[in-house]
């Protein structure tokens, strides 16, 4: 979390605004506009929990990391724990939205991110959205390694498009990007 919050300004920002186009997105394919829920797995320092605030969706965040649920637990609902299993105060099957961002490629393999993705897709009610933010290991390279000491399951658009087919999701959009 020290690391996250320790950006200069100006990437802090350009975080915000990338996190906004995210919302966007995901605005336009949400069956439901209002009383949305919304859950998140890996809060981080809260970018996307601040942005379900500003539309007024009912927010939850999971997360293993104590420090980071202590900081954002003071102004969201947040929930210790490790997905998959999802923990048990979670509801099944209520979600609109089940995200996650920048945690797949911490996984242990292929087979981990599909018991991953499985676990989002079953917290999500039918026709709910299941958004999932990696990076491209192909096109970053050797740098996918030299960004996190804790990547492990390098993610790219075909392994992780057959994992999200394999758990009965429709893959609806893939956008590429380098940096922010």
């Amino acid at each position: 979390s020290d690391v996250m919050s320790g950006h200069s300004p100006f990437i802090q920002k350009v975080e915000i605004q990338r996190q906004e186009r995210i919302l966007g997105f995901i605005e336009e394919r949400l069956e439901r506009k209002t009383g949305v829920k919304a859950v998140e797995v890996g809060i981080g320092i809260g970018l996307f929990a601040r942005a379900c605030r500003g539309r007024n969706w009912d927010y939850t965040g999971i997360d293993r990391n104590a420090k980071m649920l202590a900081a954002l637990g003071k102004d969201f609902h947040v929930v210790e724990g490790e997905v998959p299993p999802a923990p048990a105060e979670v509801p099944e099957a209520a979600h609109d939205l089940a995200y996650s961002s920048f945690v797949f490629e911490h996984l242990a393999d292929g087979t981990a991110g599909f018991h991953f993705a499985k676990e989002l897709t079953r917290l999500t009610r039918p026709n709910g959205l299941v958004v999932l933010v990696v990076p491209d290991a192909l096109s970053l390279g050797l740098e996918f390694w030299n960004l996190d000491y804790t990547h492990r399951y390098p993610t790219a658009d075909r392994n992780v498009t057959q994992i999200l087919l394999e758990c009965g999701l429709k893959v609806e959009k893939i956008v590429r990007y380098k940096g922010p």
